[in-house]
């Protein structure tokens, strides 16, 4: 049972004895594996193992372990594994990557998303590389991660936040500089495709994973520390990232990336048929719609350098319009604009940009939603679907999202 008693109740079941050459650096490479039931913790020691390899191979053995036929992604002895990929938080270029792994309550099979932006450093620099959680908590709790050790907190006053306000909490609490991998109402209210949002912007989405935190009460996972993530040959990192960005201006996928409105910022010529989804992929020639162009970002990057530490290229950016409450959430995805927008029969930036921004917020996939969305509206021009939602009515979609999330 997960309440506000700091410390989860540590087992060591398979952590002792320990070798004697078992230093405390690799002591805290080990996996955490915490049942927020019974409000045990026990780090794990697989490092012995023939094949072990941490990052999505250990989370998929874990899970292949521990998860009975049949499981119910909802289930209390469900797995939730988190963890920095093998390399995440190194500071070199494309090395950022945060891992989540459940059995995804949108396929029936493992769902594994990863999230872009700082977070996995975060992981590393709170002492931790894996997290797996089991069971469920009694009431609405939040994981911290701190000096390489769990402890579990009531989050009963986040229950309800979107991911950004829950952020904004946590990080008063535990420092400025932690790191929240945090849901919203989708997650909490089991929408099969809700997502966990990391560090306001950057989501690891498809699949239900912050619906499988919705289904344990777990609001969040905070990381809060800053040591270094260990390298063998720090140099070589570093002859990496300087040789990567002398590289960049040479590379044309690269330097789309890098400019604005950057390589999910749609822009220019009207795409080719068959190129991308509109209305519903039900339009196979020319759609008659609008391609931004790059003059028509103007005023909305909220931010455009710096997403992913010690990456030069900075293809993550953060778009949304000047109207929206809570504009750090718009993280843009390479598919958010055309799943939000073309997909539904929409143009108009603004309204995607603000649509993706309260996607991320409330804790929902763009992609999945734009899917559903595009679906519904389809049934609905066939007559399938009465009342039902319009291709093209871009004021609609804020009350659709709302909709779908609570």
């Amino acid at each position: 049972m997960c309440d506000v008693v700091p410390l989860l109740r540590r087992r060591t079941v398979r952590d002792v004895p320990r070798p004697a050459a078992c230093s405390s650096s690799r002591r805290l490479s080990l996996p955490f594996i915490v049942d927020l039931t019974s409000g045990n913790a026990e780090r794990e020691d697989r490092t012995a193992e023939r094949g072990h390899f941490g990052g999505s191979i250990l989370g998929l053995r874990l899970m292949a372990e521990r998860t009975p036929a049949g499981l119910d992604p909802y289930d209390p002895r469900a797995l939730l594994y988190v963890a920095a990929g093998m390399l995440g938080g190194t500071a070199a270029p494309g090395l950022a990557k945060a891992v989540f792994l459940a059995k995804s309550p949108l396929t029936g099979v493992a769902g594994e998303s990863h999230a872009l932006g700082p977070f996995a450093a975060g992981m590393r620099g709170a002492g931790a590389r894996a997290l797996a959680v089991l069971g469920r908590a009694e009431r609405p709790s939040y994981l911290l991660i701190e000096g390489g050790e769990v402890s579990c907190r009531d989050a009963g006053d986040l229950w309800g936040l979107g991911t950004a306000a829950t952020t904004d909490a946590l990080r008063a609490r535990h420092g400025g500089t932690a790191h929240v991998a945090a849901i919203g109402p989708a997650g909490e209210n089991l929408v099969r495709y809700a997502s966990v949002v990391t560090d306001h912007a950057f989501p690891a989405g498809r699949y239900g994973l912050g619906a499988v935190l919705g289904a344990k009460n777990l609001k969040a996972i905070v990381c809060a520390g800053d040591a270094p993530a260990p390298v063998a040959d720090p140099g070589t990192i570093a002859g990496l990232t300087a040789y990567y960005r002398e590289s960049l201006v040479t590379n044309p996928l690269a330097v789309l990336q890098a400019g604005e409105p950057g390589f999910a910022g749609w822009v220019g010529d009207p795409l080719d048929p068959g190129y991308a989804s509109v209305r519903n992929f039900s339009v196979p020639g020319v759609s008659g719609l609008r391609v931004p162009a790059v003059r028509d970002y103007d005023g909305r990057a909220v931010a455009t350098t710096g997403a992913c530490p010690g990456c030069p290229n900075d293809c993550l950016k953060v778009y949304a319009p000047p109207g929206p409450a809570e504009r750090r959430s718009g993280g843009l995805g390479q598919e958010a604009f055309l799943s939000l927008g073309w997909n539904l029969g929409i143009d108009d930036l603004d309204a995607v940009l603000a649509a993706n921004a309260l996607c991320n917020d409330l804790g929902l996939d763009p992609v999945s939603l734009g899917g559903t969305l595009a679906f519904a509206m389809e049934c609905a021009a066939r007559g399938l679907l009465p009342g039902g939602p319009a291709f093209g009515d871009a004021a609609a979609l804020p009350g659709l999202i709302r909709d779908v999330a609570t």
